[in-house]
């Protein structure tokens, strides 16, 4: 146990003093199936990562730090896929700027992301990382920009537009991914 305690010691501490170094990838591990850390430097600068490898393959929840040391985001992996709920952080103010749901590796169930107001930005529905179902696109103002139906990742049935005001500017109608004719109504300006 003091060896653990010992080994994660020394991996956080290695993290710190190479932090600002010009390390490209690199990992410490205290053993087989146990904390790791990840650290990168690239074109998000200093970023790195703290979870679990069991046989190479990411388990558990991973959490993904900035150079401050503020979380940006955590997620569930099962056998190297992400699986459950993934949260992604504002870099900002720590708000939440998405959050959506994994089975397999792939989304599943329901995807809300945040404009930095914490108005939701957007509401969709996915089934087996195809979108599926009624998808809600907002204003930053919290008032509705789209309604979008889908079905196995197509367009399928009515679609609505609407302006900041509320007002609908468009109904549109689709079949499996292919707009049905003409606008059944369209605004004109």
């Amino acid at each position: 146990m003091k060896k653990n305690v010992l080994m994660i010691l020394i991996s956080v501490i290695f993290i710190e003093c190479n932090y600002n170094s010009n390390i490209n990838n690199s990992r410490q591990s205290n053993s087989n199936d146990s904390v790791i850390y990840i650290y990168k430097k690239g074109v998000i600068d200093n970023i790195y990562e703290k979870g679990i490898l069991k046989e190479d393959k990411r388990e558990g929840t991973w959490i993904r730090y900035n150079k401050k040391g503020f979380i940006l985001s955590e997620v569930g992996y099962k056998n190297g896929l992400k699986e459950g709920t993934e949260i992604w952080y504002s870099a900002a103010d720590s708000s939440i700027s998405s959050i959506g749901q994994y089975r397999k590796g792939k989304l599943h169930n329901v995807f809300i992301s945040f404009y930095s107001n914490n108005i939701i930005n957007e509401y969709r529905h996915y089934c087996n990382g195809k979108s599926d179902g009624l998808q809600f696109l907002y204003f930053k103002n919290g008032s509705i920009r789209h309604i979008r139906n889908y079905k196995s990742g197509k367009r399928d049935g009515v679609q609505l537009d609407f302006d900041i005001n509320g007002d609908t500017i468009n109904v549109r109608k689709y079949t499996d991914g292919i707009k049905v004719d003409a606008p059944i109504a369209e605004r004109s300006e």
